[in-house]
């Protein structure tokens, strides 16, 4: 996702300075003694404090995380102007930890927290230097948050070590220790996703004050929470599936739909944000208005989320033509979304076939540099007829 320099007016910078962090400081393994001066109580006051460090950052380098299922967790860091070495292989929360404290990068930050902490960091700078509206009690949310590093780097270990518990469960399947595992991190899992659902609310209260300018951020959050919901769900379902339905585990699947089905409005935001931004001067003429070329793609964008793997994201071009608008939805290239099998696509290929046959559409998929490219055919006329109607 995209990460956008904070303004210097933003209240969570004024934080930093009461630990002595200058402006634009970028941290490397040499500058790590400020660390030290943190309030190191407890985990939850370490990462409140990493939470609120994140914005000095952010204009300078970022961090992807991808957690691999019975793999570990793999840091990928990207620096613009600033020397810093790559980050190691993390193997478990505790080796997070010493290398947080030891060599300063506390800017680990898996792409589902940024997503949350964008959310956030907007709510913040669009009201200037004061603090979100009274009204909106924002000290829960930002406690649930400043978990949730906490809880993914957690989670990354139990995913590495995935296969070693399906097999004990395979082995001992009346083991009741071994049922009472999983049902021990669904409630972590819980936490997490009540961050999610915190945030949506609070967005979907203020959505009509929302500038258009500032809605690529909100809803870039909303789609990468949405991922990683759905992440969530189909892997605790997939290790779920090995016991009964229990009252825990009913529960949350139940609060994992409930938290996709608060956040989703997000991502339906950020289709009108995607095409309204890329649709030309004469296309845009044609359709009238922009409700109209919308009617015609939000089910078709909205599918394609549906079916992607986590971890990539879509953007969409749309050309014209003289006689068709052609669209065209196109994966990022990531490692998990270069795995889908050319029996996912073909399903997907024929999905939207069957969609778009009725309007006289087309459509032809491939896969530039491991990504997915949709390029979906639509003919002027439709587009004008779904105008008149819009």
């Amino acid at each position: 996702m995209t990460l956008y320099p904070r303004s210097k007016t933003d209240p969570s910078l004024h934080l930093l300075h009461q630990h002595g962090l200058p402006m634009n400081q970028v941290l490397n393994g040499s500058q790590a003694g400020w660390l030290s001066r943190l309030t190191m109580a407890d985990e939850k006051s370490f990462f409140s404090e990493l939470y609120l460090c994140i914005y000095e950052l952010l204009p300078h380098a970022r961090v992807d995380v991808l957690v691999q299922r019975g793999k570990s967790m793999q840091l990928y860091w990207t620096s613009v102007g600033a020397e810093c070495d790559p980050p190691p292989q993390l193997q478990s929360l505790d080796d997070a930890s010493v290398w947080l404290e030891s060599d300063g990068y506390y800017d680990v930050l898996i792409q589902p927290l940024m997503a949350l902490n964008e959310i956030y960091g907007w709510l913040i700078v669009a009201h200037g230097e004061q603090a979100y509206r009274p009204q909106h009690d924002m000290q829960p949310v930002l406690d649930m948050l400043s978990n949730a590093l906490a809880w993914h780097l957690a989670y990354a270990e139990r995913d590495r070590d995935a296969k070693q518990y399906e097999s004990q469960i395979r082995r001992h399947e009346q083991n009741v220790q071994d049922a009472q595992t999983v049902v021990e991190a669904g409630r972590d899992i819980g936490k997490y996703l009540s961050a999610i659902v915190g945030c949506a609310q609070i967005l979907q209260a203020d959505m009509p004050n929302i500038d258009d300018s500032e809605l690529d951020v909100l809803v870039d959050a909303g789609t990468d929470a949405l991922f990683v919901l759905r992440r969530i769900r189909a892997y605790e379902r997939e290790r779920l599936s090995e016991f009964p339905m229990d009252e825990t585990s009913i529960r949350l699947d139940h609060l994992l739909m409930e938290s996709i089905r608060i956040v989703k409005p997000l991502c339906r935001v950020r289709t009108d944000v995607l095409i309204n931004a890329d649709i030309p001067v004469s296309v845009a003429e044609i359709v009238g208005h922009r409700n109209a070329i919308r009617s015609v793609l939000v089910s078709i964008f909205l599918t394609i989320l549906e079916y992607m793997p986590f971890g990539g994201l879509m953007t969409v071009h749309v050309v014209d033509l003289p006689e068709r608008a052609v669209i065209e939805l196109v994966g990022e290239s990531t490692s998990q979304l270069s795995m889908l099998s050319p029996e996912d696509q073909r399903f997907i290929a024929g999905y939207y076939q069957d969609m778009l046959r009725p309007y006289g559409g087309t459509l032809k998929v491939s896969t530039p540099n491991n990504g997915l490219s949709f390029r979906i055919g639509l003919p002027i006329a439709v587009i004008r007829e779904r105008a008149v109607g819009a």
